[in-house]
C-alpha cells in the first residue's frame, strides 16, 4: 500500500500527489484522475491501482501537454512526436496523445507546409532544395512537398541566390577573386543551390564588381 501524504494545486489545473517513501518526491497529477480515483477521499493505494493510475494519469498528461504545444504554435505530427518525447512521456501516453489530436484533426500538414513556403521560406529566399529538406526534415508527405515546390523554376532560383550572394559578397573581406569565389560557392552550396545557378550569380558579381 502507498500511503497519501498530502495533495497540493500547481499553477496550472493539474495537483501534485505527495506518496510516503515512493521514490519521486511529488507526482504531477491531471484533473481527471484526481477525481475518477477519488484522491482527495482516500488515505492510501494498493500498488496495483497505484501502477494502473500512473499510466492513466501519463496519458493524460500527454495529451494535455500536446493540447498546450499546439495552441502555442503549429507543429506537425513529427515535431508533436518529438516534443512529447522530450517531456520523458510513454511511448503509450504518446499514441494516446497523438490518436486523440489525429482524432479531432488539429494538425493539418499540408496547410502548414504551403503557409511556410509562401510565408518564411520565401521572405528568406530559401532554394528549392533547402525548402524541400525544411519539409522532409518536419515530417511532411514527399508528395505534398513535390507539389508545393514544383512551380519554383530557374528564374525564381536565380534571384534568391543572387540576392543572398550580394549580402554575403559585402560581407567578404578578401579582395582575390579567387578567394571570393570560394567563400560565395560554399555559401550558396550549404543553402542547396545547384551549381548553374551559383555560377552565373558569381559570374554576374565578380564582373559587375
Amino acid at each position: 500500500m502507498y500511503e497519501i501524504v498530502k495533495i497540493t494545486k500547481k499553477r496550472n489545473s493539474n495537483y501534485n500527489l505527495y506518496i510516503k517513501d515512493y521514490k519521486e518526491e511529488k507526482i504531477e497529477i491531471h484533473l481527471d484522475i484526481l477525481y475518477s480515483y477519488s484522491l482527495y477521499s482516500i488515505r492510501e493505494i494498493d500498488e496495483k491501482k497505484f501502477e494502473e493510475m500512473l499510466i492513466e494519469n501519463q496519458k493524460k498528461l500527454a495529451k494535455q501537454q500536446a493540447l498546450k504545444i499546439l495552441s502555442s504554435s503549429s507543429k506537425t505530427r513529427k515535431e508533436l512526436i518529438i516534443k512529447l518525447r522530450q517531456k520523458k512521456f510513454t511511448q503509450d501516453a504518446i499514441d494516446y496523445a497523438m490518436s486523440f489530436v489525429d482524432n479531432y484533426e488539429f494538425i493539418n500538414e499540408e496547410d502548414m507546409a504551403e503557409k511556410l513556403v509562401s510565408g518564411a521560406y520565401k521572405r528568406k529566399k530559401y532554394s528549392k532544395r533547402k525548402i524541400q529538406n525544411e519539409l522532409r526534415q518536419k515530417g511532411i508527405d514527399y508528395e505534398v512537398i513535390n507539389e508545393l515546390t514544383s512551380d519554383i523554376d530557374d528564374d525564381e532560383e536565380y534571384e534568391n541566390a543572387m540576392h543572398f550572394a550580394q549580402k554575403k559578397y559585402k560581407s567578404i573581406s578578401a579582395k582575390d577573386n579567387e578567394a571570393i569565389k570560394r567563400r560565395l560557392i560554399s555559401a550558396l552550396s550549404y543553402r542547396g543551390f545547384n551549381y548553374d545557378i551559383i555560377r552565373k550569380v558569381i559570374d554576374k558579381i565578380i564582373y559587375d564588381d
